[in-house]
């Protein structure tokens, strides 16, 4: 190829093997299209210089090593990195794909310095260490029948999402199955689920409220199914109990998770009336007598 000062193309010698007329000299043989020469050709290769083809950088998230791979159509001497983080104690790499585990939050700004035989190229990129979600939805639950639990977790401006796709740091859990949630931040995940079973209701039945005498003993036998006795309303346990006071009694039953109560109200009437029919009477058949309380 010959470039000459100012013309829109390059001159071709086709054949630069061969003497005189037979090279094929062109004095036009490449069109520059809308460019011109002026200064002539590189003298050296000139694909030495073209840039990187990408800068791929993984994992942006703290607690991780953040991993850097340079690729190119050609192969430097060395490469040698700087992390920009100097309170690390492996700030730099001469590695082609090195990882670096970075120690806070926040910006960093990296170098990458690679080597030719006649030049250097420096690649400078930034990147944004961002903190991991922590979620934690506790141990798994043990419900009782109707009852709901509610979920609650950060609002930190992390990004939630649950396992039926929707979002938001609460949840409530109205039935049986496993729970699950993603909080993402600026890329980074955490993932957390809990499991929870429900266990069905004891039942305790003390019968109705009661009005009885004052002399009459009054023995509450409560009927429970799916459970056991619990406790009295004043603590304590036996399997029957004498309500020996007008009031309200109650007991609960359990079955472990559950707890239900009844409650028996009783009134004892404090005194009995006075009644009187007079004396005893003889009187003959046909007659009649006609007996009043005063």
């Amino acid at each position: 190829y010959i470039a000459k000062y100012s013309p829109s193309s390059l001159a071709v010698i086709e054949k630069p093997n061969s003497k005189g007329v037979a090279c094929d000299y062109k004095e036009n043989g490449i069109d520059l299209l809308s460019g011109k020469c002026l200064r002539g050709l590189p003298t050296f290769n000139n694909s030495i210089i073209e840039p990187l083809s990408a800068l791929e950088i993984k994992n942006k998230c703290l607690g991780a090593a953040t991993s850097f791979e340079l690729t190119s159509n050609i192969d430097a001497d060395s490469l040698r990195w700087n992390f920009g983080d100097p309170s690390s104690s492996s700030n730099s790499s001469t590695a082609y794909s090195p990882s670096h585990l970075y120690t806070d939050t926040g910006w960093y700004y990296i170098e990458a310095i690679l080597s030719y035989p006649t030049l250097k190229d420096t690649i400078v990129d930034s990147l944004y260490i961002s903190w991991v979600p922590i979620i934690d939805l506790g141990e798994d639950l043990e419900l009782c029948q109707w009852e709901t639990h509610t979920l609650t977790l950060p609002d930190e401006g992390a990004l939630y999402t649950w396992q039926d796709a929707s979002s938001g740091n609460i949840y409530v859990i109205q039935e049986e199955g496993k729970y699950k949630v993603t909080a993402e931040v600026n890329g980074c995940f955490a993932t957390d689920s809990v499991l929870a079973t429900y266990t069905k209701m004891p039942t305790i039945d003390l019968g109705p409220d009661t009005l009885v005498c004052n002399n009459e003993i009054v023995i509450l036998k409560p009927e429970i199914t799916n459970g056991v006795l619990k406790q009295w309303q004043d603590g304590s346990r036996p399997a029957e109990y004498e309500a020996k006071y007008s009031g309200t009694y109650w007991a609960e039953a359990e079955n472990g998770i559950c707890i239900a109560r009844d409650t028996f109200n009783l009134i004892y009437l404090i005194f009995l009336p006075d009644l009187d029919l007079g004396s005893d009477t003889t009187f003959c058949a046909g007659d009649s007598i006609i007996l009043s309380i005063d």
